[in-house]
């Protein structure tokens, strides 16, 4: 079961293209020393990603559950059988 954890997709999540965006313009802002400008968009883009790590969570233990009550359906059947 370790080895399902460590290799089912998606390992690491993927950012949203309005997530990196985000934090472009926050690089952006902070190169311009426009700071309180750059720590709005920072909260913003710290409240994004982690709705999305959330949501990349949830589907990624929802896969292993899957997967692991697959496991077990097959390894019941292979016991009854003998």
């Amino acid at each position: 079961m370790e080895k399902v954890r460590k290799e089912t997709t998606p390992r690491t999540p993927r950012w949203s293209r309005e997530l990196l965006n985000l934090r472009k313009i926050q690089d952006t802002l902070a190169k311009q020393k426009k700071y309180s400008e750059a720590q709005k968009t920072k909260q913003q883009a710290d409240q994004m990603e982690i709705r999305e790590h959330g949501a990349w969570k949830a589907k990624r233990d929802a896969k292993i559950g899957a997967m692991e009550d697959q496991f077990l359906r097959k390894q019941n059947l292979e016991m009854h059988g003998l």
